[in-house]
C-alpha cells in the first residue's frame, strides 16, 4: 500500500492505496506487537486514525487479540464498512460507547 493525498487538497488527508508497480517494503508492526515492545500488559488507551484501513486491523480474520490488552479505544471510522467491521470486532465485550465529533469513543472494555 502507499500513502496519497486525498482530492481534497487538505495536507492532513492521507488514504491507503494499492501500489501502482511492484511491491512496497514498509516496517510495521501489529498492535499487539507494540504493546510487547514498550513492555505493556494493558494500553490504557489506543488512538486510531487510519483513513479508512480500519477493515484491515478489525476485518474478517484479522487478529484482533489485542483488544483483550486494551481498556479504551478512540478512533474515527471511515464510511460504513469500516464502521461495521470495527463493532464485529467489538461484538465480545462490553464497553460504554460514545461519540466526540468525527470520533467513536469507547471506554472501559471487558470481555463478555
Amino acid at each position: 500500500f502507499s500513502v496519497s493525498s486525498k482530492d481534497s487538497g487538505n495536507e492532513w488527508g492521507r488514504q491507503m492505496e494499492e501500489p501502482l508497480e511492484g511491491p512496497a517494503e514498509v516496517e510495521s508492526w501489529d498492535i499487539g506487537s507494540l504493546l510487547d515492545i514498550n513492555g505493556l500488559k494493558k494500553a490504557d488507551l489506543i488512538k486510531i486514525d487510519i483513513e479508512g484501513a480500519e477493515i484491515a486491523i478489525f476485518g474478517y480474520g484479522a487478529d484482533t487479540a489485542w483488544l483483550l490488552r486494551t481498556r479504551n479505544i478512540c478512533i474515527e471510522l471511515h464510511g460504513q464498512e469500516c464502521k461495521d467491521a470495527f463493532f464485529r470486532a467489538l461484538e465480545g465485550f462490553d464497553y460504554k460507547l460514545s461519540y466526540s465529533n468525527e470520533l467513536t469513543i469507547c471506554r472501559d472494555l471487558r470481555s463478555k
